[in-house]
């Protein structure tokens, strides 16, 4: 469509504009969320032809199908099972991530929702503003909707349409996958002349296949293309795909390496999710120069940045400009191996037996100046990705590790937020106090240490003497005992467990599912692996952070209102809650879907009752299904500002600003609430952009990390298959869909490739009856497959062409 049609279209409305995601499980199928709030549920593409050449993440304008092709929204699942819950979602995209208190998994599309009734807070929890406490709820959203949106909300119908204009594309230059050739190779096993092209397929299933003219292909390939039959190349795609190809050309094709190689499935995962930062430019880390000191004598020809670095001094100029809190005790917690300390803790008991607790976050607004090459390199990159092996930052090591990591015994220039609790882990009726500070940690704990700590193995008396398998020695104060330190955790993690056990009561919720964790050897390969612990220490870290957040969010609305930069959680989708219900409803397990607080208190319920783990944490896996995810967002460009996991009015990140870029935007947000110069500073429209990118770049690193875990779970099945313990999912009528718990692996089992065996569908009762023809290669007689039953299988790769995957063998009932 020509432009300026697009333009009077949008105009007066017969057009819309929005971006458009496809859908990963079936890729002729995608969905396009129209902009402003003018339909309540997303736009449905049928087709490849309908999609018209866009692509993922591409900002597309819409034309509407007539009402008449429009489909009804699907309200509940065509049986109980996990399937028909999927089933029930199939009209609203659904994304696949984990699941937690703030990051929650599920669709980005969301129909009309009647509004879950939301828990009182317990008093003195959270204490909201009244401009906080009655802000954006969500309760207006049919104000904006367009003639078209009103005629689908009345009818319960997702509208129909296709793309006629692609405004701004978001094509990733490179592509990862394989090379497929059609006719059969020469004697010498070279590609055929009959081959002037092949296929690539692409890993990422939301891609299209492309065509490769055969003078575009490696030599190495055309000259024995089975000798890469299960390799890994990388694509990209050739101009601009003609309207009149069914398919686009792809060219400048590269050799990655073996499917199944670490190296290569890094490299695959990287680019497939648009993570693949490589180094930083010169120009990035020309202007680092400033904040270093010169090179002196004792550095030596070859000193690098890190060594001035670590000779940086804060002026005193700066110093003066701040609080000085170098001679508070503070400290932080993290993980071992932790390198970019970000946050730091305090706690003052006072006079009248409360406490004063100070959050203190890394300041990195003043290394990264807006506008800068840096602070432009690090909004392209919008956040640190954590895979397995390494991890690729958003700030160079210079800055992420050295100058603003709040490493101990140094002074390093934060951002703090304090407030005062009493002793039952609600807020003091006082403001907090929000600044810039400059503070002088005294120790690096690890949650291994603070845990000692909580459960007594470390105690404040005799510390000081804890053998270094306890507390290691570099890890200890210096300028405090190890008892007052000591002492500190043991009175954070009191108000911390009384303040969390005040959190749920209040309607929070968290789904948290197990996140591996894995042992390299030498070499890098997996040796083996385990689940990530969960311990109070981390949860003491958790409470704290979660209410400095708070704490700013409301800060920022207050003074920033439509400026803000927030966190919004919207509430599930809600034919996807309801077939939840229904699913495990027809299990015999009761649900209470109203609010979150209810739903947390049942599936409590149901881990205490059932006494069994693996079905408690099935059914979390599954409730994690019909929820949104988080997202940023500007106040002013947002319906609802209410974050529904954690069941409270508003919400931000504040604390972790080296890895995350929207913790940087607001740390400057706040900087001019607190400044006066919110309005000369900000648009909305601008801090809307942003946010939308850090929404896409975030989902795109959890993505990369996800696969970077399934990675390294592959190449150590693959040399150690596993007997596993499974639960049934979901049946149908050639095929029953199982999960591992213990692993977070969900995989379908078809009954063709079970062997020798006869197998029974009860399409009424939702059950599958095996009966095994042969007693060598079966050690059982029969076997009933239902929802929630539990089977033996064993977890190998799976032997095809591109990335490598797990594969499930059913062994046999439990």
């Amino acid at each position: 469509m020509p432009q300026r049609d697009v333009e009077k279209g949008l105009r007066d409305g017969t057009l819309l504009k929005g971006k458009l995601r496809i859908n990963a499980r079936r890729r002729s199928t995608a969905f396009v969320t129209a902009d402003g709030g003018v339909l309540l549920s997303d736009i449905f593409l049928e087709s490849e032809k309908a999609r018209n050449r866009a692509q993922e993440g591409d900002l597309v304008v819409v034309e509407l199908a007539p009402v008449t092709e429009w489909m009804p929204l699907k309200q509940a699942p065509a049986r109980s099972s996990i399937a028909g819950l999927a089933a029930a979602l199939e009209s609203i995209s659904i994304t696949e991530n984990s699941a937690g208190a703030d990051e929650t998994k599920g669709a980005t599309s969301c129909p009309a929702w009647d509004g879950p009734e939301v828990a009182p807070p317990v008093d003195g929890l959270w204490r909201p503003s009244p401009k906080v406490a009655g802000g954006a709820q969500g309760g207006n959203r049919s104000d904006n909707l367009c003639e078209a949106g009103v005629l689908a909300a009345q009818g319960n119908l997702q509208p129909r349409g296709k793309v006629v204009f692609i405004m701004e594309s978001a094509h990733r230059e490179d592509h990862m996958g394989s090379l497929v050739w059609s006719s059969p190779l020469k004697a010498d096993g070279k590609l055929s002349d009959k081959d002037s092209y092949v296929m690539f397929h692409p890993t990422d299933r939301r891609v299209p296949h492309m065509l490769v003219a055969r003078g575009e292909l490696p030599s190495i390939f055309v000259d024995n293309p089975g000798a890469y039959a299960n390799s890994i190349f990388m694509a990209c795609v050739k101009g601009t795909w003609s309207a009149t190809s069914k398919l686009p050309w792809g060219h400048n094709v590269r050799f990655v390496g073996e499917a199944g190689a670490i190296h290569a499935e890094t490299k695959a995962l990287l680019c497939q999710n648009g993570v693949n930062h490589g180094d930083f430019p010169r120009t990035v880390l020309r202007g680092l120069e400033a904040f270093l000191p010169p090179k002196n004598a004792e550095d030596g020809i070859d000193a690098g940045a890190d060594i001035r670095g670590s000779r940086w001094k804060i002026p005193e100029e700066e110093i003066s400009k701040r609080r000085d809190l170098r001679a508070t005790r503070i400290f932080t917690i993290d993980p071992t191996g932790a390198r970019d300390l970000d946050d730091a803790l305090s706690i003052t008991p006072l006079a009248d037996g409360t406490f004063e607790i100070g959050v203190h976050i890394a300041d990195v607004t003043y290394f990264v100046r807006p506008n800068s090459d840096l602070d432009r390199e690090a909004r392209r990159r919008a956040t640190t990705v954590y895979l397995v092996q390494q991890a690729i930052p958003m700030l160079p090591p210079l800055l992420c590790e050295e100058l603003c990591s709040l490493n101990p015994q140094v002074d390093r220039l934060t951002y703090s937020c304090i407030w005062r609790m009493n002793v039952d882990g609600t807020l003091v009726d006082k403001p907090a106090w929000f600044g810039r500070t400059v503070i002088r940690s005294c120790c690096k704990l690890d949650y291994q240490t603070a845990q000692y700590m909580i459960e007594g193995t470390i105690l404040p008396d005799s510390a000081s003497s804890t053998s270094p398998e306890l507390w290691d020695r570099n890890r200890r104060p210096t300028e405090f005992t190890c008892g007052e330190v000591c002492q500190d955790v043991l009175l954070m993690n009191s108000l911390a467990k009384r303040r969390r056990a005040k959190r749920f009561e209040s309607g929070a919720l968290s789904l948290n599912t197990p996140k591996l964790t894995f042992k390299l050897d030498d070499n890098g390969n997996p040796a083996d692996f385990g689940s990530y612990p969960i311990r109070d220490s981390n949860r003491l870290v958790e409470e704290y952070m979660l209410l400095a957040n708070f704490l700013v969010a409301q800060q920022m609305v207050e003074g920033a209102d439509d400026r803000a930069f927030l966190r919004m959680h919207p509430p599930p989708i809600s034919p996807g809650l309801n077939a939840l219900k229904e699913t495990l409803a027809g299990c015999g397990i009761e649900i209470d879907i109203t609010s979150s607080g209810s739903i947390q208190a049942s599936l409590l319920r149901l881990r205490t009752q059932c006494n069994d783990e693996e079905i408690a944490q099935v059914c979390t896996m599954m409730a994690t299904i019909p929820m949104q995810n988080a997202e940023y967002v500007a106040a002013g460009a947002a319906d609802s500002w209410r974050h529904y996991a954690l069941n409270i009015p508003v919400y931000t990140h504040f604390t972790s600003p080296i890895r995350r870029y929207a913790d940087v935007m607001v740390h400057r947000i706040l900087t001019a609430t607190l400044d006066g110069t919110v309005e000369s500073s900000y648009e909305v429209d601008a801090i809307e952009k942003t946010a939308q990118h850090c929404n896409y770049k975030r989902l795109a690193a959890k993505a990369a990390q996800e696969r970077s875990d399934e990675v390294y779970l592959a190449v150590h099945v693959a040399s150690n298959p596993l007997e596993e313990e499974a639960v049934v999912i979901s049946v149908g009528e050639q095929s029953f869909t199982v999960n591992i718990p213990r692993l977070g692996v969900t995989s379908r089992l078809f009954l063709d490739k079970i062997p020798d065996i006869a197998a029974t569908y009860d399409e009424l009762e939702g059950t599958i009856h095996l009966t095994a023809s042969s007693t060598v290669t079966h050690q059982w007689t029969d076997a009933k497959i239902k929802i929630f039953a539990k089977v033996q299988v064993l977890c190998t790769v799976a032997e095809k062409t591109g990335p490598i995957e797990i594969l499930l063998q059913f062994l046999r009932p439990k």
